[in-house]
């Protein structure tokens, strides 16, 4: 059974050893890279969770996906979900769905943003399905300028 859990500043255990996972195992859905959060402290990482919404999914105890999301300054409160990831082996299983059902509940009425990058199949099927369309901005991926993110946007008025 999966758990959706909206994280405080004290789930930044959970939430480093679910990120950098994610970093590891899909580096190319990512701005960041694995050796730059890794030498995050507890302290960075406590920051991180206070200053956004971060929304983590555990199965058996463990955490197995993330998705967080901040307000974006001076776009009339939007929001913007700037990573998503489930663990491979809980693909398949709805936890992106839940995920990011989390996320837009926080974000109310709010227009959401996103971006993914070319090729991540799975995922823009998802935000698809959600209502999110195409923007028609691109940008490099910046931890790999080689390839390419979409934005995506939702709105919710």
């Amino acid at each position: 059974m999966i758990t959706i859990v909206r994280a405080t500043e004290a789930d930044w255990p959970a939430a480093r050893d679910v990120r950098l996972q994610a970093l590891a195992a899909d580096p190319s859905a990512f701005g960041s890279t694995l050796e730059r959060e890794l030498a995050f402290t507890e302290a960075h990482w406590r920051q991180r969770l206070t200053s956004g919404v971060w929304h983590l999914a555990f199965a058996d105890g463990l955490p197995v996906g993330l998705v967080s999301s901040r307000l974006l300054t001076g776009e009339q409160a939007e929001l913007e979900i700037n990573a998503m990831w489930v663990r491979p082996d809980q693909r398949g299983q709805r936890v992106g769905e839940q995920l990011l059902a989390a996320a837009l509940a926080a974000a109310g009425t709010r227009k959401v943003r996103l971006w993914v990058t070319t090729g991540n199949d799975a995922a823009i099927a998802l935000y698809t399905r959600h209502g999110f369309v195409p923007t028609g901005r691109t940008e490099p991926l910046p931890s790999d300028p080689r390839l390419m993110m979409l934005e995506y946007a939702l709105s919710r008025a």
